[in-house]
């Protein structure tokens, strides 16, 4: 009888399903005051933001998880479903950088690592915005947090020296060590990265359930810092394993 090796039968589960590391912990006073905590109250603090003009914040970001389960069931240690990512929404008239990519104004932009694309293994830039905009990932989960320049700086850092995927270090991997970048609000993904387990540790916080993504068309990676775009529309895309919108 053929042995098995039990490492390697975990990192091919998680290849079909999954995606960060970090550390629980508690907000403090100053990101309290930061994080928005359902989507009415982001409705309110946007319009107030436009109307004052505080220059102090650059953009919104905010940290998704999704588990192929309503939000409300039970996170499981070894569900190796569904899909994590951050966004990143520009609050200004001016531009300002994703990662790699120009958010022009008002505009989002989402980044997350992925193992099942052939084109790129590694960092895609919103892919997660089109399937949410095709009716994906209903009942994610998500922390959202006003971003200083600062702050986007030093998380453009992270983005752009994490452009690469493997089975223990995910999209899960990515997003939560993203947001624990810049936020004092700390998150796990468990000791195996899942997006099960993200879902989870966002849980414990003030959470958003189905938070709206703007949709933004230029999908795609980067190669050095040449830009690929990716048609989603074509019919080679149509007919390949990109239109999958889960990936650990």
């Amino acid at each position: 009888m053929k042995k098995i090796n039990l490492l390697s039968l975990i990192g091919s589960i998680v290849m079909c399903g999954v995606c960060a590391l970090s550390f629980n912990g508690t907000a403090s006073a100053n990101d309290i005051d930061s994080i928005i905590s359902n989507e009415n109250n982001v409705s309110i603090r946007r319009s107030s933001y436009k109307e004052t003009r505080d220059s102090s914040y650059e953009a919104i970001v905010s940290i998704f998880a999704y588990d192929g389960n309503p939000s409300s069931s039970s996170s499981s240690f070894l569900n190796f479903n569904g899909h994590a990512f951050i966004t990143i929404e520009n609050l200004n008239a001016n531009s300002i950088k994703a990662g790699k990519m120009t958010a022009y104004a008002y505009e989002t932009v989402s980044l997350s690592t992925w193992g099942n694309k052939s084109q790129h293994n590694g960092l895609w830039y919103n892919l997660e915005s089109y399937f949410a905009n095709k009716g994906e990932y209903d009942g994610r989960v998500s922390l959202s947090r006003y971003t200083t320049s600062s702050e986007l700086e030093t998380l453009n850092s992270y983005i752009n020296s994490h452009d690469s995927w493997s089975a223990f270090t995910n999209c899960s991997s990515f997003a939560t060590g993203a947001w624990n970048t810049i936020s004092s609000t700390k998150l796990s993904a468990g000791w195996i990265n899942t997006p099960s387990n993200l879902k989870g540790s966002i849980k414990k916080n003030s959470y958003s359930i189905n938070r709206a993504i703007g949709y933004n068309s230029n999908v795609g990676y980067y190669t050095g810092d040449t830009f690929n775009y990716v048609n989603m529309n074509s019919k080679r895309i149509l007919d390949s394993e990109m239109v999958n919108p889960n990936s650990l």
